[in-house]
């Protein structure tokens, strides 16, 4: 499976699929205070057996992305910091932002 860009949809838990919605292009967002955007594992398209067109939202929100997670919220950047040409999975953005340790439950 491949994985797809999926906004934040900004409630619930960093952790739950149903939390994201595909997009279509690469988020404008990068760095900041709030989790924007995760490049995740695409999830199937529900009610379509045998449809190859991935779903709206993401197969699971990986340990590994979670990690991501906590990391770019803690740093306020993009995570990881790969060496390009590769890019981060976890993008944030800009807006105001208070933590709130319920949201990886």
């Amino acid at each position: 499976m491949s994985r797809l860009w999926y906004a934040y949809t900004d409630s619930g838990s960093y952790s739950n699929p149903n939390n994201y919605t595909r997009t279509f292009a690469m988020p404008a967002c990068r760095n900041g205070a709030r989790l924007c955007a995760v490049f995740a594992t695409e999830g199937p398209l529900v009610g379509c057996p045998g449809n190859q067109m991935p779903g709206i939202h993401p197969l699971v929100i990986s340990a590994n992305i979670q990690t991501y997670i906590a990391g770019g919220l803690v740093q306020l950047v993009a995570t990881p910091q790969p060496i390009p040409p590769d890019d981060a999975y976890v993008f944030l953005n800009r807006n105001s932002w208070s933590f709130n340790n319920e949201l990886f439950k």
